[in-house]
């Protein structure tokens, strides 16, 4: 589920072994240890769990990690960035002379929230990442969906000896503000129990090697929270897998008397890729009786959008 086999671990060392799967740690030792650093678009430094997954050279073909004993193992080799800069690490990247089709996948928000999910794919040595997926994982009794959590990705061709480990990552996912106002910015009636929105045309999957989204045709759900003084009902950076154009979103509004009302709009912004979009929704009277060097990531591109609900 939310995890990308993220593990804290300790000790840091990138080493190259010779062609002989079974060199052992003393020629490890005498081998350098390349820089490892990572950006979000080369704009700002990335801070969060990373993984390192070697593919053969111009492939998509997994080759796994070396552990110290010098044996192949499935299991990716493992970061946590702070600041730009790897951490040690007992799970850094042991390899081979050679060149090397590196994939770097991250999680920017890992460590600091537990919003979101994702079906992760299963790695096996000589498998091909190009064909495995994440998926959406579906709620319990619902033909909705949870959210995802951030993904950022960086593609590097690596040459053992010769280059340094920088993953200059991208966002694979999309991020959803949603804000439920007054039009009048008074309190919102305290009849309302509870607020939820749904968001279609969301893709189920994303390739693990290239993190292009398919089949966008899900709808995902997720709930809305209200503020102290009661203006507001909220939920804020939502991960989504990217949508098709123009996605429909429901707001739904439960009352306290169980009426549930709802209302419908196709958004103007498509939530593609990178993007951060921040929907404010003006209600205009709700009817209480009727029913109805460094490791970066891209910067998010800001979009937004205001909707005025017609009287529920």
């Amino acid at each position: 589920m939310r995890k990308l086999s993220f593990i804290p671990l300790l000790l840091l060392a990138i080493v190259s072994c010779t062609d002989d799967d079974d060199c052992t740690m003393e020629e490890a030792k005498m081998s350098q240890i390349p820089l490892v650093t990572a950006t979000i678009d080369g704009t700002r430094n990335y801070n969060g769990p990373l993984e390192v997954l070697p593919c053969q050279e111009n492939s998509s073909v997994y080759i796994g990690n070396y552990n110290t004993q010098g044996a192949q193992t499935p299991f990716p080799a493992f970061y946590n960035i702070k600041n730009g800069k790897a951490e040690p690490s007992a799970m850094a990247l042991r390899l081979p002379s050679g060149t090397y089709n590196i994939l770097y996948r991250g999680a920017p928000t890992y460590f600091t929230t537990n919003t979101g999910v994702l079906r992760d794919p299963s790695l096996s040595i000589g498998g091909d990442l190009s064909k495995t997926e994440y998926t959406l994982v579906p709620y319990i009794a619902d033909t909705t969906f949870h959210p995802a959590y951030e993904l950022v990705y960086a593609t590097q061709t690596f040459t053992v000896g010769n280059d340094s480990l920088h993953a200059n990552l991208h966002h694979v996912t999309a991020a959803l503000n949603v804000t439920v106002q007054n039009s009048n910015g008074t309190a919102i009636t305290s009849a309302v129990d509870s607020m939820w929105v749904h968001i279609g045309s969301i893709a189920y999957a994303l390739n693990a090697y290239s993190g292009n989204p398919t089949q966008q045709n899900k709808t995902v759900a997720f709930p809305l929270n209200e503020s102290l003084d009661s203006k507001t009902w909220s939920a804020e950076n939502i991960s989504l897998l990217p949508s098709a154009p123009q996605p429909l979103m429901t707001l739904f509004i439960q009352l306290s008397n169980g009426t549930v009302k709802k209302y419908s709009r196709n958004l103007t912004h498509t939530l593609s890729a990178g993007t951060l979009t921040s929907i404010t929704l003006f209600l205009n009277g709700i009817s209480i009786e009727s029913q109805t060097g460094n490791f970066t990531v891209d910067d998010w591109i800001e979009q937004s959008e205001e909707i005025n609900v017609p009287p529920l």
